[in-house]
């Protein structure tokens, strides 16, 4: 059996795409070796390609990778290549957790001490490039390359888009209104806030509370085709449209929140593609 060393690298096939991940080992852990998985795969394993990929900055890191996923599970050993001098496995780490209800949290670890030294009950930009704290099996990492995952995308949208493909596999039933009972959405609608700093009257709200409420409603309870889902987001933005136009009643904060509210809804249903042509139809 080989022995491991800090430089060496292992190539990973994704048999759908023909494409291989590439992980090297950076030193040695407690129960097994810290590594840096690599963002980007390569379509064959030539030395050019592989000098590209190992002197990129685009990687991050996982903690306590097991030996036998690097010897037995790697499609090839690639080799052993220098270390850059600033690679080294970071003191600070990011771990999600979803709750019972639903709802999404987010932890930094000082691995130091073991310890949570901060929380957030949504995604922060201080979580923005720290990599996982928990340990992230093969099969779990060649999704992440399938996907183009960086740590710039990981955030609440990401981990939502993971939790629906992870229940149409294993808990299809839970699907169902998820919107509401996963993440207690029915109780963030962007007008909750509102109502109590006298803003807008309470026609306007009560306007926006059924366009986004409807919004919602028939996202999560349908299973939608590509033609309904886009009348569904088209007529959505276009009434929020007509109700600025009266008198440009929606403001910045308030649009952010409204266009928050909207992501979540079609992020947690599995429609995170349709996100990028909100833009070019809103008005406000």
């Amino acid at each position: 059996m080989k022995k491991i060393i800090p430089g060496d690298v292992f190539a990973y096939a994704m048999e759908k795409e023909s494409k291989y991940g590439l992980i090297q080992v950076v030193d040695k852990s407690d129960i097994g070796y810290n590594v840096r998985v690599f963002y980007d795969t390569i379509n064959s394993l030539t030395s050019n390609a592989i000098f590209e990929i190992i002197g990129s900055t685009d990687f991050y890191y996982i903690r306590d990778f097991f030996e036998y996923t690097l010897l037995n599970e790697s499609s090839d050993y690639i080799g052993n290549y220098k270390i850059p001098n600033h690679v080294k496995i970071p003191r600070y780490m990011r771990k999600s957790e979803r709750k019972a209800n639903g709802q999404l949290y987010w932890y930094i670890f000082d691995i130091n001490k073991g310890t949570v030294i901060k929380t957030f009950n949504r995604f922060d930009d201080e979580l923005r490039n720290l990599s996982p704290e928990s340990t992230w099996g093969i099969e779990y990492i060649k999704k992440r390359w399938m996907e183009h995952f960086t740590l710039e995308k990981w955030d609440d949208n990401m981990e939502n888009q993971w939790y629906i493909d992870y229940l149409k596999v294993y808990e299809p039933d839970k699907l169902k209104n998820l919107s509401y009972c996963c993440t207690d959405i029915k109780n963030n609608m962007p007008t909750k806030l509102w109502k109590s700093t006298g803003k807008f009257s309470s026609i306007v709200q009560e306007k926006i509370d059924k366009i986004v409420d409807n919004f919602a409603n028939e996202i999560s309870h349908n299973n939608l085709n590509k033609n309904q889902l886009t009348f569904i987001i088209e007529r959505t933005i276009e009434d929020l449209n007509k109700i600025n136009d009266i008198a440009f009643l929606i403001e910045t904060e308030e649009r952010e929140e409204i266009l928050e509210f909207i992501v979540k809804v079609l992020t947690l249903n599995g429609y995170s593609n349709e996100v990028e042509g909100i833009d070019i139809l809103r008005k406000w």
